[in-house]
């Protein structure tokens, strides 16, 4: 039974005559039960209605294969342990061998994993519990997308408004603004703006120093946390940079040849994400009620490179596919061999880490999600004011 049928079998009784926080309440339940009764692998109790992704390769799950970019990877051997549904074994667009972070978050939510953007099926029912509007190549910078003919922030953003839109059109506007509220935003992006724009641009090199360059971008970060909040997203949790200098791709196009990090380029993302954290620290202040956390990708990378044994790897600067020293995109292939077993490697290919790691890194990053998001809670029923806001913007 449909979500709309089961609220059709209400109409005429008690459930119409309730209004305000409890009417919530009861959609959003009903919301749940609907989508865990068509995918068994959804927990019944989700610790939040729904999980927004927005981002890069690090969480894309196929936005891309819907866009004119070569910046794409749904073809083999990438998915080959992807382990999912009808999907299981395919190249869905994911830059891994299986399953990304964000999915593992999905699975600790007790929610489906939200599909991409421009998927036939992210419609109606479909997307109530969340949509991944992620887009490999991007940045925090627009012009980053633009090099590359993806979506930048701006336009996912514009995206995440539609999703809202969409669920306003099936639930009603009091039942979407308070999953609007109580929904996990989660922004994984950065990367691109320094390894495959700024250290590449010599225009942008001679307009912008590092310096003036990170500040065009954490102002970004600054215009896009404000931006969704502006939409209603009370719970926002924003990817840190990774150890630059050390995914192999770097190493092997900036490195000196030793397979050792490019100190150059830690130093830089270091600069970054220490600005970055007082931006946020800013933010949490100035936007009273929401809360934004950090996930600090950079120390935990950096530690597995440095410390193999102690995440149960052997093969940290080189990827999996090909001899793992540029391979990706269109250069990992099933034309190229890849490692016969993908566990013993921190990552896949030469830029994104493997299935295995990313487990490991969603265990720690739940950790502080946990604490910090205090699930079990609703701000809903606590607070009902607060919709108010987000109702008006729905409208």
């Amino acid at each position: 039974m449909t979500l709309m049928e089961i609220l059709d079998s209400y109409r005429g009784r008690f459930f119409f005559t309730y209004s305000g926080p409890l009417l919530v309440l009861c959609l959003v339940q009903l919301l749940f039960l609907c989508c865990s009764a068509a995918d068994s692998t959804v927990n019944p109790k989700p610790l939040a209605p729904a999980f927004v992704i927005l981002g890069d390769s690090t969480v894309d799950v196929g936005v891309n294969n819907y866009l004119a970019t070569v910046i794409k990877c749904n073809w083999e051997p990438y998915g080959r342990d992807f382990v999912y549904g009808n999907l299981t074994g395919k190249a869905t667009g994911r830059f891994c061998n299986g399953k990304l972070i964000s999915d593992f978050l999905a699975e600790k939510l007790g929610l489906p994993y939200p599909l991409p953007h421009g998927d036939p099926s992210a419609k109606g029912t479909n997307i109530l519990q969340g949509i991944n509007t992620a887009s490999s190549g991007t940045g925090w910078y627009d012009g980053t997308a633009a090099l590359y003919n993806v979506a930048s922030l701006t336009q996912q953003l514009e995206w995440v408004r539609e999703w809202q839109h969409d669920l306003l059109d099936v639930i009603g506007i009091q039942a979407a603004a308070a999953v609007v509220q109580d929904a996990v935003y989660i922004v994984s992006t950065g990367s691109n703006d320094w390894v495959n724009n700024y250290y590449n641009n010599l225009d942008l090199q001679s307009r912008y120093s590092k310096a003036e360059f990170r500040a065009v971008l954490l102002d970004n970060v600054t215009r896009n946390i404000q931006a969704l909040n502006r939409i209603g997203a009370q719970r926002i949790a924003i990817v840190s940079l990774p150890p630059l200098g050390c995914l192999p791709s770097q190493i092997t196009a900036r490195g000196k040849g030793d397979r050792r990090c490019v100190q150059w380029m830690q130093d830089d993302a270091k600069t970054f994400n220490d600005e970055m954290n007082g931006v946020i620290s800013k933010l949490k202040t100035s936007l009273s009620g929401t809360t934004i956390v950090v996930l600090d990708a950079f120390s935990l990378i950096f530690d597995a490179f440095s410390n193999p044994s102690k995440y149960g790897l052997s093969e940290t600067d080189r990827g999996c596919c090909g001899t793992g020293l540029y391979e990706t995109g269109i250069f990992c292939t099933a034309l190229k061999h890849t490692c016969d077993d993908a566990s013993q490697y921190l990552f896949w290919d030469s830029y994104h880490p493997t299935e295995f790691f990313n487990r490991q890194a969603a265990d720690v990053f739940w950790d502080v999600l946990k604490q910090e998001f205090k699930f079990g809670t609703s701000s809903t029923l606590q607070a009902e004011d607060r919709l108010k806001g987000i109702r008006d913007e729905l409208r």
